[in-house]
């Protein structure tokens, strides 16, 4: 049963339903090119999956009707965006169990290492860029709390990839 308030009905809950959704390869890939946050329309979404436009439209039908993604229509474009922030919060934790994928062309290469450098995530900035930005707000003084640090011995509430709740910066 699709469910958009979070409560549930019936019994245990179906695990193989949204993982079938995320484990096909073209769904997966455009799940990951909405985790920074925007909306894409379904052009973009194929490209980004190496799909055509017609397999890439019933992909999104199973994501959308599966909860995982809500369209919007803007002029003659429907755009497609993660439906919440808990479909973000899983895909984040499904990507610290996932290895990553072997790259095949010079596309792959740029992106991962553009990932790597800068990205952001909903409600943070990540990726080199990120880390650089913080030690130098802490540096500088603009920033004061911690020393920016995960630090496993102390950690209440803290986990290794995962928004700081321990210290208020």
């Amino acid at each position: 049963m699709k469910r958009t308030d979070g409560t549930r009905h019936g019994g245990e809950p179906d695990f193989a339903t949204p993982a079938g959704l995320i484990g096909h390869p073209a769904r997966s890939a455009m799940l990951l090119a909405l985790l920074d946050g925007r909306a894409l329309p379904m052009s973009t979404l194929a490209t980004e999956a190496g799909i055509a436009i017609s397999t890439a439209s019933a992909h999104l039908t199973q994501l959308t009707e599966g909860g995982l993604l809500t369209t919007r229509r803007q002029g003659r474009h429907r755009y497609y965006a993660l439906a919440s922030p808990q479909v973000v919060t899983a895909l984040e934790e499904l990507a610290k169990l996932a290895a990553p994928r072997p790259v095949r062309s010079l596309r792959e290469s740029s992106r991962a290492y553009a990932l790597r450098l800068a990205r952001t995530c909903y409600d943070h900035i990540a990726g080199r860029l990120g880390v650089d930005l913080m030690r130098s707000l802490l540096s500088q003084g603009a920033l004061t709390g911690g020393d920016g640090l995960h630090h496993p011995s102390e950690a209440r509430q803290d986990r290794l990839s995962a928004p700081g709740r321990d210290v208020d910066y």
